[in-house]
């Protein structure tokens, strides 16, 4: 990663804000996955990016920024549904790790009127 990018705040922030906000980067990503889903190693990788630069986890990423793009469960569902195979194949170790999968199970069991 360029040295000059990462030491300059207010870049950061200012891609930070693209990646997250409504029709940006993380949306456009997804938008071409759906479309195009030999894309799906890259949008994995850009998450994975995003989220090093970001100094945050994946499962705030996959938790909370996808969660804002698609408030409505079920189609946040739908959204992982269509992610998890490649999620499986492209970082499993890091998918395993972040916690997203307990969030995830937990809330299709909620989605469900499984939750006890």
């Amino acid at each position: 990663m360029n040295e000059e990018f990462s030491r300059d705040n207010d870049m950061l922030s200012q891609a930070h804000d693209w990646v997250v906000e409504k029709d940006g980067g993380l949306e456009l990503s997804l938008s071409a996955f759906k479309r195009h889903q030999d894309l799906a190693g890259d949008l994995i990788h850009f998450v994975q990016n995003f989220s090093s630069i970001m100094n945050s986890s994946i499962l705030t990423v996959y938790r909370d920024e996808l969660r804002k793009l698609f408030p409505q469960s079920e189609e946040y569902i739908s959204v992982v549904n269509d992610m998890f195979p490649f999620l499986v194949i492209h970082s499993n170790k890091e998918v395993r790790e972040s916690g997203i999968l307990d969030f995830w199970i937990d809330m299709c069991l909620e989605l469900g009127g499984l939750d006890g």
